[in-house]
C-alpha cells in the first residue's frame, strides 16, 4: 500500500528483526559468492582488492573487487603479468603502513583515519573515537559520521554503543558474530552493518 510504513508489514518488532537477520545473512551468502573461482591477490587499500579469475571462460583475467566504492567487481584491463610488474613498481610495496582505524587494515589508501561522511558537521561527532561502533534497536551497526543518523540522538534507550572495539570487530559483525554494546543501552547487539557506513569514503 503505498505511503505504508515497511514495519507494518510485520506482526511484531522481533518478527522483523527475525526477517531482517535472516536476509542479512543471505546477502552475505550472495556477496562472497561473487568471488567464486577466483584468487585474492592483493589488498588495494579501503578493502579494494585485486582478484585472478581460475576457472571458466576469463581464467587468467585480472578483475578489481571494487564493491566497496559501491562499484562492482571489474576487469583490470591487462594480464597478470602487467599487473604483477605493476605491483612490484608500488614504492610502499614492502614497507609497514600506517594502520586505519575505520577501515581495519594496514595497507589503506587513505593511510590515516577518515573524516566523518554525509552533511552531519564533524564538530558534532566530536568526542566519538574513530573506531566507535554504534547500535541501533534494529541490530544495524554505524560509524560516526554516518549520514543516517544524528549524534544527538545516540542515546539509550534507542542506542547501544562501543567506544573501543577490537580490531576487526566491524568486519566480523554478522548474525554468527553479534557486538554487543558496552556503553549505553547494554542490551543492544549489531547483527549487520551500514552498507553507507561499510563503504570507504
Amino acid at each position: 500500500m503505498a505511503g505504508r510504513s515497511i514495519g507494518l508489514a510485520f506482526a511484531t518488532a522481533e518478527k522483523f528483526r527475525h526477517t531482517y537477520a535472516a536476509w542479512d545473512v543471505r546477502y552475505e551468502e550472495l556477496h562472497d559468492a561473487q568471488e567464486a573461482g577466483a584468487v585474492f591477490l592483493s589488498e588495494q587499500g579501503c578493502g579494494d582488492a585485486a582478484l585472478m579469475v581460475m576457472t571458466g571462460l576469463h581464467r587468467g583475467a585480472i578483475w578489481e573487487d571494487l564493491r566497496p566504492r559501491d562499484r562492482g567487481i571489474e576487469p583490470f584491463g591487462h594480464d597478470f603479468t602487467y599487473w604483477y610488474r605493476s605491483w612490484l613498481s608500488k614504492p610502499d610495496r614492502g614497507r609497514t603502513m600506517q594502520y586505519c582505524e575505520r577501515h581495519e587494515m594496514h595497507n589503506c589508501a587513505d593511510r590515516a583515519p577518515c573524516t566523518p561522511r554525509g552533511s552531519t558537521p564533524t564538530s558534532d561527532w566530536d568526542g566519538w573515537p574513530v573506531a566507535a561502533i554504534i547500535i541501533h534497536a534494529s541490530g544495524k551497526a554505524h560509524l560516526p559520521g554516518c549520514m543516517h543518523i544524528v549524534p544527538a540522538d545516540i542515546r539509550p534507550p534507542v542506542y547501544g554503543w562501543v567506544l573501543t572495539p577490537s580490531p576487526g570487530a566491524w568486519r566480523r559483525l554478522a548474525p554468527s558474530s553479534p557486538l554487543r554494546a558496552t556503553q549505553g543501552n547494554i542490551e543492544r547487539t549489531a547483527v549487520s552493518r551500514c552498507q553507507d557506513c561499510d563503504a570507504p569514503q
